[in-house]
């Protein structure tokens, strides 16, 4: 998200540095290596250590570069950037920090308060909501800018082959992510398995967690082995998103959902939960997919079941799911993104 959006902001004319906590992911190769900083390089360092570190460097670097604008991205970057005395940062909430422990609450409290934060950014309008509850005298502060995609990209690497021979003797429906119990893949295989859709449809799980050996249990407990597949972490998973029938999520709750916008930007029909907060915000009930219930079998039996029986809506929604979330893309949220900086600089320099 970060690399997409400051990309979309450097080809508008801006000068973006990307200032990174551990070297954690692969960077671009077409990102100069002189606007990449990468505040710990020490993987192994102890935690106090790795934190006084990240203060340390994100300082030198503000009073090297004197940025207008400095943009955290995470909730956690959002307070790092409050160390570079930047007079004009903008925060973002990834996540609704209320909703966790009581130590991110401290931390979120800490940005809302910095004079210097004029504005802190969600990826969604229910995510939004949340913070306005949590938090309503910071209300002025938070604002909604959505998370977006790279489409051409995300089209582009859906083209590479699947390795999995097994996985394309049958048609399957996709659904992706960490194998944890916010993403209730429990209730999905059961739905799955009581449903009509796994005499016609197989079941491709992406994603790698916590869950894992559970979820195998119960595979093999309901008979599910030649049916439902956890194919593990891909580094790029658009070839199995692009080759599935429709995209599955069963989340009990989200901040956006990149998968969702992923798989619609991909064509595909997308059946989710109507979770707090996000999927609805993506998914049009009726239009390009459909929402159910959280954590509710029945609910999600019942909406699998009539796919089955009406085969030609799965294609019909394929068709329109493109081009519904064309508000997500790079350009469109690069002009939110463009506007709220320059609304910052004119208003508080």
């Amino acid at each position: 998200m970060a690399i997409v959006i400051g990309e979309e902001l450097a080809n508008r004319g801006f000068l973006v540095n990307y200032a990174i906590q551990k070297p954690i992911f692969q960077i671009p190769h077409e990102i100069e290596s002189e606007r990449i900083h990468i505040l710990n390089k020490k993987k192994d360092s102890g935690k106090y250590y790795h934190h006084l570190n990240n203060v340390i460097q994100i300082k030198r670097l503000a009073k090297k570069f004197k940025p207008d604008v400095v943009i955290g991205l995470t909730y956690f970057s959002s307070f790092l950037s409050c160390f570079t005395l930047c007079n004009n940062i903008i925060g973002t909430f990834d996540v609704n920090p209320y909703a966790l422990g009581k130590k991110r609450h401290r931390i979120a409290d800490f940005v809302c308060r910095w004079p210097k934060v004029k504005n802190i950014v969600g990826p969604s309008k229910g995510t939004i909501m949340e913070l306005k509850e949590a938090r309503p005298r910071f209300s002025e502060k938070f604002i909604t800018i959505y998370n977006s995609l790279d489409f051409e990209k995300v089209e582009n690497l859906a083209n590479e082959d699947i390795q999995e021979s097994y996985l394309i003797q049958k048609p399957y429906l996709s659904a992706m992510g960490r194998l944890s119990d916010q993403k209730n893949f429990t209730m999905l295989i059961s739905s799955y398995a009581k449903s009509n859709i796994n005499e016609i449809y197989n079941l491709a799980i992406i994603g790698d967690g916590p869950k894992k050996e559970k979820l195998e249990k119960q595979i093999k407990k309901l008979g599910l082995e030649s049916k439902v597949f956890l194919i593990g972490f891909k580094s790029n998973p658009y070839p199995y998103i692009q080759q599935s029938e429709f995209f599955i999520n069963t989340s009990s709750f989200e901040s956006f959902c990149v998968v969702i916008l992923e798989a619609l930007a991909l064509g595909k029909m997308v059946v989710a939960t109507d979770c707090p907060s996000g999927p609805g915000e993506l998914v049009q009930h009726g239009y390009n997919g459909y929402l159910t219930e959280v954590n509710n079998i029945k609910s999600l039996v019942n909406r699998l079941n009539h796919l089955s029986n009406n085969p030609h809506i799965i294609k019909e929604k394929g068709l329109i799911a493109k081009k519904s979330v064309d508000k997500f893309r790079v350009d469109a949220i690069g002009n939110k993104w463009e506007e709220l900086i320059i609304k910052v600089i004119n208003k508080y320099n």
